[in-house]
């Protein structure tokens, strides 16, 4: 588009809405490309694993969606127990948790109250860490349950392009966890949990994949 601007030089003037348009439809194009790479191929992307502690990386996801959720009108509570470090890749772990809470904060719409908790929590006899996203909002149709995980699946059309979950998914699994949903009884809402093995656990064994 720049060249575009050069060429028209004084006229770009006059057509600054359609080229603002055009250059934020090549944004879109762009970040959804970059999305079917990285779910096409994840192990090009991120692949430093390290010991990471989940705490601090819950409170820095929070202040990086501080915008998002104030401007719903959400309350956050946290309730952040001590827990094993765990081995995967810090910026694929944010990327994760920055996905469900703004998935969670989006499904309530103009307000709501947004859970999170983390603590360790063994699995099959691997000691590991759970976290939890629960929303109040009016929770997931039963018959999509099984399909939240899919590729391309979304309930914003206009906004989604239905590979956030997908991909979050990948990367938990890469790094040997599960990631799960269920609808939650009562006032509604869902609940995902994100569980990944303690850093301690063999890297080289294949992960939970159910």
């Amino acid at each position: 588009m720049t060249v575009i601007r050069e060429v028209l030089g004084p006229q770009a003037a006059e057509l600054r809405t359609e080229l603002d348009l055009i250059d934020d439809q090549v944004r879109r194009i762009d970040t959804i490309v970059g999305k079917l790479l990285r779910f096409a191929r994840p192990g090009d992307y991120g692949t430093f694993f390290r010991e990471v502690a989940l705490g601090p990386v819950l409170r820095d996801c929070l202040v990086l969606v501080e915008h998002v959720i104030t401007g719903a009108d959400v309350t956050v509570t946290t309730d952040i127990a001590d827990a094993p470090p765990v081995r995967i890749d810090p910026g694929e772990v944010q990327q994760v948790v920055v996905n469900l809470i703004v998935n969670a904060v989006q499904a309530m719409g103009a307000r709501g109250q947004l859970e999170l908790s983390l603590g360790p929590m063994d699995r099959d006899g691997q000691a590991g860490v759970a976290l939890r996203v629960r929303d109040s909002g009016p929770g997931i149709p039963e018959d999509k349950l099984a399909s939240v995980f899919d590729p391309f699946y979304t309930t914003k059309p206009v906004e989604g392009t239905g590979l956030g979950l997908s991909i979050s998914q990948s990367l938990v699994q890469r790094a040997g966890g599960l990631i799960s949903v269920r609808n939650l009884g009562g006032a509604g809402g869902a609940e995902f949990t994100v569980w990944l093995p303690a850093g301690g656990a063999d890297m080289d064994s294949p992960g939970l994949t159910d």
